[in-house]
């Protein structure tokens, strides 16, 4: 006989200690995040300190492993994520931030493809316009737009949002050299 596992929702998610401890809530079922390389972290702080730095803090925010709800059941923590500030003038504040961001970036370290597409899906799903995955073993950033076209950026190339996040761009080549630089 299979063992059915009770499904449940993103609000009763909020309500125990697991919403802060390294999980996400998956199509109701409570899925352990796995801990992040060291390579990982190198990048998501360049990351960080990129687009913090060019984003226009009257217009957009950048979020840092923070909960999103991007459906009744489930709720999903990007590596970095942006919003919109008008989109943040929503935002019903607890533990999950009860939408999709407008972009969101996940560092690739340890994710089976499957489970990355699926989660990448569901942001789309939710209303997420733009997500890079960013790839530190092989420095690839590979950007994926909800009308389903994808573009793959490489060394030299200069990453851009189009008109998601105006204004947001910079060299794939500054998001792995400390990166490289470690590695040498």
């Amino acid at each position: 006989m299979a063992t059915t596992l009770a499904q449940i929702t993103v609000e009763q998610f909020e309500q125990m200690p697991e919403a802060d401890e390294g999980f996400e809530l998956v199509d109701g079922v409570l899925v352990e995040r796995q801990m992040a390389h060291s390579d990982h972290e190198v990048v998501k702080s360049a990351l960080t300190r990129l687009i913090g730095a060019r984003l226009d803090p009257d217009r957009f925010e950048l979020f840092v492993e923070a909960q999103h709800k991007v459906s009744p059941t489930s709720s999903r923590v990007p590596d970095l994520a942006v919003w919109s500030a008008t989109d943040l003038d929503s935002v019903v504040l607890g533990r999950t931030l009860n939408r999709a961001p407008l972009m969101a970036i996940e560092v690739v370290s340890s994710e089976r493809a499957a489970d990355l597409q699926y989660k990448i899906s569901q942001y789309f799903e939710a209303g997420t316009e733009l997500v890079w995955s960013v790839y530190p073993k092989t420095r690839v950033v590979l950007a994926q737009w909800r009308d389903r076209h994808s573009v793959e950026y490489r060394s030299g190339d200069i990453l851009d949002t189009g008109n998601v996040v105006p204004g947001l761009a910079f060299s794939v080549n500054e998001i792995f050299a400390r990166l490289i630089r470690l590695e040498a």
